[in-house]
């Protein structure tokens, strides 16, 4: 998804009844506030998801984007060990109560 899915190809989706995708290669905080200014929120959750690669990222900048924007989905992708889904997703589920977490 990295650099190809962004808030204009998520807002789409969404549009459509879908789930729109942000990948994590894009600049999130940008495309989630193009997303909410296109979509609104749902129940606190704004109707879009974010796709996050883990080994690639650190969780105390990506836990606070997801505090602020809250996605109604996060995807975790690529851990560098597979403790670390426990981990993100008890930081995540922290940081944002109401979205779902894929891995």
């Amino acid at each position: 998804m990295s650099g190809f899915a962004g808030a204009e190809l998520a807002i789409a989706m969404s549009k459509a009844g879908g789930l729109g995708l942000i990948g994590a290669g894009s600049d999130m905080m940008d495309n989630l506030n193009k997303a909410e200014q296109a979509l609104g929120r749902y129940d606190e959750l704004l109707p879009v998801g974010v796709g996050l690669i883990l080994f690639a990222v650190e969780y105390d900048l990506v836990t606070r984007l997801l505090e602020q924007t809250k996605p109604a989905v996060i995807w975790l992708f690529a851990t560098k060990q597979l403790e670390d889904y426990a981990i993100w997703s008890d930081k995540i589920r922290s940081a944002t109560p109401k979205s779902q977490v894929w891995i």
